[in-house]
């Protein structure tokens, strides 16, 4: 996987996934003077994220302090970020509160400034072939087969499937004991049936 990632990694399209992240999260969280202050790093994250991919860094890594170690300039603002990250890590609520004005003018400056941008002419965005992905994926070392928590029955018809990821065909294919699956042939019940409670 880790050698596949140099010929399918596409800065542009990690680049427009972060900003609609960003601004969705921004639009139904944290408008107004009154904000979901746990939601911050919903914005923060890709954001950040979008200016490693900026700086050309290469693949953005998981961790959120990496990212504002490296990314964050400002004094005020790396401040702010870490009370805020020490408050999450002792497992305090960062419920609705007032807005943290050095995060929330970093978090609209940065929208401003990539709401008109275009990032196709200056990023790659190469994708190797497909078929090499699908072999990879397809193949049970990387993954391994479906969860056994759920004691799958894998049957003829889903066995080509058995060795996706293992969210993937436990949720869409295998057959859990615990919920038996509807047979293939029966016509699926209207939606107000299936949402009946007993």
């Amino acid at each position: 996987m880790r050698k596949l990632v140099p010929r399918y990694y596409s800065p542009v399209a990690c680049l427009h996934h972060y900003l609609h992240m960003a601004q969705g999260n921004f639009r139904e969280f944290l408008m107004g003077p009154t904000v979901l202050r746990k939601k911050y790093f919903y914005v923060l994250r890709p954001l950040l994220a979008i200016k490693w991919i900026e700086r050309g860094l290469g693949v953005v890594p998981t961790e959120f302090q990496s990212l504002a170690d490296t990314i964050l300039e400002s004094p005020r603002l790396r401040e702010e970020v870490a009370k805020l990250l020490d408050a999450k890590r002792k497992g305090e609520e960062l419920d609705r509160g007032p807005r943290i004005a050095p995060i929330s003018d970093f978090i609209e400056t940065e929208l401003v400034r990539l709401e008109r941008r275009r990032f196709e002419g200056e990023f790659n965005a190469q994708s190797g072939p497909i078929e090499e992905y699908d072999r990879l994926v397809r193949t049970p070392e990387p993954w391994g087969v479906v969860s056994p928590a759920c004691s799958p029955r894998v049957t003829a018809s889903s066995a080509p499937y058995a060795t996706l990821r293992p969210w993937s065909a436990s949720r869409a294919v295998a057959a859990c004991a615990c919920r038996p699956r509807r047979p293939w042939n029966r016509p699926r019940p209207p939606f107000s049936q299936r949402c009946r409670r007993p």
